[in-house]
């Protein structure tokens, strides 16, 4: 816990009929330990939330925000539904100037902001980085549950640019939460492409699903955890112009919800191939392109006539064969494509994202270009 090494069955798994005795280890080890981690954290919350119906409540704004005179998007985290975000980020990327807004985001919500800081098209991340990510979870005890997200930080190390950190600093506002004491803490400064995959995953690290907090640097102090359960608390919606959020209602006077809003443990845990991702991205940018809210609070940054939107060559095409770098406190990742697997479905999934990706996505899915 204190030097950042991950616990034995977190790291990846060997074939064979060792992989259910792993598991089984997993959790003997990580679901006791576990509860004694996250227990000071549960008795910080339970003070929180009875001083904010108490006496004591305060009418303060939950965290301080630099007032820029620019709009403020704001992406609440989603889980493995993250795919409404990219949809909503692919209209933002054809209609507006992504460089006159200040971006915001909680736990997976940070992935949409990569992709408007570094120009990424939304509909390559999915095609690419979501079946990678899907195999390496896969191939972890639990399918990631009670790890240090390991399978999250190898894929960002694989398909980052190696300027990512040069170009997200300043443009990029990460929301992180302490151990055990909650709040908010805005990181927007990364002085390596680490520092910057690590602080997206200390953004995701909800309690619960990891074991323990996790680290911003290598072999510091794993004090940072998901802030989305002091959102629940305290919304930061009110302090944005725009908030996309996937589960529950929207609190800011132009929040972007799915209607219905998404249950969280079913939609939010639930396992999704390529074609079914594309159809929820293709439904959220219907959505976002005929949303008053979104509309009135970006107009200001909106493109001039003849933009061209980012190309989808905007990626390298997916490399399963590439090993992921090693982490001293996040876990290493899966072995290589050429051992067997841990699931059996999982090269019939990754085979399907290969094809797709070679293929392209299927024109009948994939959203028109609209006449600026």
């Amino acid at each position: 816990f204190f030097s950042g090494t991950s616990c034995p069955g977190c790291d990846s798994l060997p074939p064979g009929p060792m992989v259910r005795l792993v598991d089984v280890l997993h959790g003997l080890w990580c679901v006791p330990l576990s509860f004694l981690v996250w227990l000071p954290l549960g008795i910080a919350l339970l003070l929180r939330r009875m001083l904010m119906y108490g006496r004591c409540m305060t009418s303060g704004p939950p965290v301080a925000l630099p007032e820029t005179g620019r709009p403020k998007l704001f992406f609440d985290g989603a889980g493995l539904a993250f795919h409404f975000h990219m949809g909503v980020v692919q209209h933002i990327q054809q209609t507006y100037d992504v460089a006159k807004l200040d971006l915001y985001g909680i736990s997976i919500g940070n992935l949409p902001v990569l992709c408007l800081v570094l120009d990424l098209c939304p509909f390559a991340v999915v095609e690419q980085w979501y079946p990678c990510l899907l195999q390496q979870m896969k191939a972890t005890p639990w399918t990631g549950f009670m790890g240090t997200l390991g399978p999250l930080a190898n894929t960002l190390r694989q398909f980052l640019p190696v300027d990512a950190h040069e170009r997200a600093s300043g443009r990029m506002h990460v929301f992180l939460s302490r151990y055990p004491l909650l709040g908010f803490t805005v990181v927007d400064t990364f002085k390596t492409r680490e520092c910057l995959i690590r602080a997206v995953a200390c953004s995701c690290a909800l309690p619960g699903f990891v074991w323990r907090p996790l680290a911003r640097r290598p072999w510091g102090w794993p004090g940072w955890v998901d802030p989305g359960l002091q959102n629940i608390l305290t919304p930061v919606d009110p302090l944005m112009d725009v908030a996309v959020r996937v589960f529950g209602p929207g609190h800011g006077p132009h929040s972007v919800v799915p209607e219905p809003p998404l249950d969280p443990m079913r939609d939010g845990m639930a396992y999704r191939t390529v074609p079914e991702a594309l159809q929820s991205m293709a439904a959220a940018e219907a959505l976002a392109k005929a949303h008053p809210g979104l509309r009135l609070a970006l107009e200001p940054c909106r493109l001039a006539p003849g933009h061209e939107p980012p190309s989808a060559p905007a990626l390298p095409h997916l490399q399963l064969t590439q090993d992921p770098v090693s982490s001293p406190d996040l876990d290493t990742g899966p072995p290589s494509p050429t051992s067997p697997t841990r699931d059996a479905d999982t090269a019939g999934l990754v085979g399907t994202a290969a094809a797709t990706i070679h293929a392209g996505p299927d024109p009948s899915m994939a959203p028109t270009t609209p006449a600026v």
